[in-house]
């Protein structure tokens, strides 16, 4: 991670789809264009099925 970091979005589990979804000041302020999306139980399968296999690797050292 580091440079690129805007291209990845932030992710908040949920499991109450309900719920109100609370973004950190301190998260916006230090990345104010990134995306944020919120997963529930109603849409954790088109949110699994959108991302490519290679977004599991980013930030891993092996």
């Amino acid at each position: 991670m580091g440079k690129n970091i805007e291209k990845y979005p932030a992710v908040e589990l949920k499991w109450n789809p309900r719920k109100k979804v609370k973004i950190p000041r301190a998260f916006l302020g230090k990345y104010p264009n990134s995306k944020i999306l919120t997963v529930n139980p109603k849409n954790f399968e088109k949110f699994l099925l959108s991302i490519e296999p290679s977004d599991f690797y980013i930030g891993l050292k092996f």
